[in-house]
């Protein structure tokens, strides 16, 4: 992965839990395009995806954070799916 402080580094894998699905846990499903990605990507609620916009720099005071996937549903509607 590329940094902006410190170049390219490692990723790691720290590993997975397997939970049952409710409209809590249900992954969220990006589709190719939808944020810059060139496949369909899966992801937990919790997943935490960067959000670049003039937006986030009024609320939040930096134009690039990190963001739940369950929070971009105000930006645009990643469909939950159950699995």
């Amino acid at each position: 992965m590329f940094t902006l402080d410190n170049g390219y580094r490692p990723v790691q894998w720290v590993g997975s839990k397997s939970v049952t699905v409710t409209s809590n846990t249900a992954p969220f499903l990006f589709e190719t395009g939808t944020t810059g990605n060139h496949r369909p990507l899966l992801v937990s609620p919790n997943h935490r995806m960067l959000l670049c916009s003039t937006q986030a720099d009024l609320m939040l005071g930096n134009p690039e954070v990190l963001i739940p996937a369950k929070w971009t549903c105000h930006a645009f509607v990643p469909p939950q799916v159950l699995v």
